[in-house]
């Protein structure tokens, strides 16, 4: 009886271990795509019913979500909480701090993470850009986030970034009705396309946040 009682004790604590914290550069679902002295780029991706591995974010980050998402999030020292994010959406998170996400949805969760390392500074004064399709996403410390939506054949007008920036790109699919059909599995509608353009210009924190571009 006292060796059974032991090999369960043995094995109780195999999921903790299981579960130890990684790097977010080890995480299984975060995949690298870029990466300077300024930032690191992930392409993150949990199909449904998936979760990431609880794992470690180092640096402040912002994201940009793809498409409607609902999420469990877990963090260290903290309750599970609901996060739900919308198509283009933009957030920014101080690190560090350790936590995992479980997609509850029946869609895929797709994100790009930028991880923000320094930054080289203002090179010139920024103007602005007076696109229709433009406006400020975010702007604190440590980066300043713009949209920009282009039609098909639309072109932007000319204007100046002052600060070093990292553009994401991707497709837009209109829907109506979105969260409601991630979660009923109901087929999407028609597809209008256009494509945006996410700047984001990373700052150091000895920099005061820059004007509106």
């Amino acid at each position: 009886m006292r060796l059974i009682a032991a090999a369960l004790s043995v094995a109780g604590l195999l999921p903790l271990a299981a579960q130890s914290p990684v790097p977010v550069a080890n995480e299984p679902r975060h995949h690298l795509k870029f990466e300077n002295q300024y930032v690191r780029v992930f392409d993150v991706i949990v199909p449904p019913g998936d979760a990431t591995s609880f794992h470690v974010h180092s640096s402040d980050y912002v994201f940009v979500t793809i498409g409607d998402a609902l999420l469990i999030n877990e963090v260290t020292g903290s309750e599970a909480a609901d996060l739900i994010l919308k198509d283009r959406e933009v957030r920014f998170t101080k690190g560090p701090f350790t936590h995992r996400v479980t997609n509850v949805a029946i869609t895929p969760f797709h994100n790009i993470t930028v991880e923000i390392l320094g930054s080289p500074g203002r090179a010139a004064a920024s103007t602005p850009d007076t696109s229709p399709g433009h406006s400020n996403v975010l702007d604190n410390d440590r980066v300043h986030v713009e949209r920009l939506v282009l039609e098909p054949g639309q072109s932007t007008n000319m204007h100046t970034h002052g600060l070093s920036a990292l553009s994401v790109f991707s497709r837009i699919r209109r829907r109506e009705k979105s969260s409601r059909r991630m979660r009923r599995g109901r087929a999407w509608g028609k597809l209008r396309l256009a494509k945006i353009i996410g700047a984001l210009s990373y700052k150091g924190r000895r920099f005061k946040p820059a004007p509106a571009c």
